[in-house]
């Protein structure tokens, strides 16, 4: 991941644990975050 990627994302709280989720993986129309947490994902459509 570039310096450029790792700016591209909103920071997404995690909705079960509150702690800030991190990118896993960037898709074609949506971002994959993951709770370094509690481990649970989310997938958030790009803007």
């Amino acid at each position: 991941m570039n310096d450029e990627s790792k700016e591209d994302y909103e920071k997404i709280p995690c909705a079960c644990c509150g702690n800030e989720m991190n990118l896993e993986k960037k898709l074609q129309k949506s971002n994959l975050y993951r709770c370094n947490n509690c481990g649970i994902s989310d997938t958030r459509l790009n803007s």
